[in-house]
């Protein structure tokens, strides 16, 4: 499956009990999960090799955005299925601008489209899954008034009471880039500062761990700013080796590296997220065993959607 795995926390809770109940293999396009610096990083935090871990910062920001305003609606392009792009989604006519995703019922934006790459990548690496809470900070600041739904500026906090993980996430700073597809692909590390926009940051007590999404590897730090240990493993590579991993879980049926529950949490993540943005930007208490916001009715109406026949997701899986 592509990420995200899903559009809701409850269309994703869906997918994990049809694949466990039907015995399927499902694996998440969440590739960096078969970089072997990925597994390095878990195991020198695991081993405390810079201290105990109590704050980690995700880091997505980028300026691939621009203003969206919608014209009239258009006949859809030949070749284009418009009914089988919305899919499940809320029959519409069409309109351009609607590729763009930038409307809560077609998509979850960039957030789940691309900083989910980080996101997951931290939380497999620091060992956590659902948080006791979550809070957004931000809205449409660089884009008020357009057309769109979604906000472009994103700080996203997540504790788990041992430990606390934030989102930064814009779409207004283009000066923030990407590692360089040769850098992914190249031995030497990039330079993180200032200007790498998706970077995760990992702070220890006796130091910190700079890691980076697809090919771009990790350097820890001590106290002093002194670089420690480092690991990398290149981009092109990685991508090989998630396809063959997959292949592997079909032959062995043993869970891929990016297993389907583990494509739900952190798709789960992010909607936590874009919920508590569409609640006012309120803290939101997450009960993890039924995976819902408690008697929060007002969150909780964003935990699934209304699917339109013929994609309707059963309530008994």
């Amino acid at each position: 499956m592509e990420k995200a795995a899903s559009h809701t926390i409850w269309e994703g809770r869906k997918v994990v009990e049809a694949a466990r109940k039907y015995k399927r293999v499902i694996q998440v396009g969440m590739q960096t999960r078969s970089a072997p610096y990925g597994r390095s990083a878990l195991e020198a935090i695991r081993a405390e090799k810079f201290g105990k871990v109590h704050l980690v910062r995700v880091y997505n920001m980028l300026g691939e955005r621009r203003r969206l305003v919608i014209g009239p609606d258009e006949p859809p392009p030949e070749g284009l299925n418009w009914d089988m792009w919305l899919g499940p989604a809320p029959r519409r006519p069409y309109n351009p601008a609607y590729l763009r995703r930038l409307h809560w019922d077609l998509d979850g934006g960039s957030l789940t489209g691309d900083t989910l790459h980080q996101l997951d990548l931290a939380r497999w690496v620091v060992g956590k899954g659902y948080p006791q809470w979550v809070q957004h900070a931000g809205g449409k600041y660089a884009f008020a008034g357009d057309d769109s739904e979604q906000p472009d500026t994103r700080v996203i906090t997540y504790e788990y009471g041992d430990m606390t993980l934030t989102v930064e996430h814009t779409e207004w700073t283009p000066y923030m880039k990407k590692i360089s597809p040769e850098v992914r692909d190249g031995k030497d590390l990039p330079e993180w500062y200032p200007f790498i926009g998706t970077k995760i940051e990992i702070y220890g007590t006796g130091g910190m761990m700079v890691l980076g999404r697809v090919g771009g590897g990790w350097q820890i730090y001590g106290p002093n700013g002194e670089k420690g240990p480092w690991d990398k493993y290149p981009h092109t590579q990685m991508q090989l080796d998630h396809v063959g991993n997959f292949i592997s879980s079909l032959r062995t049926r043993e869970k891929p590296c990016a297993d389907i529950e583990d494509g739900h949490i952190s798709a789960a993540l992010c909607h936590m997220g874009s919920i508590s943005y569409r609640c006012g930007n309120r803290k939101l208490i997450f009960d993890a065993v039924n995976q819902t916001f408690g008697g929060d009715t007002a969150a909780n109406q964003y935990l699934r959607r209304t699917d339109r026949a013929p994609w309707i997701i059963p309530e008994k899986i």
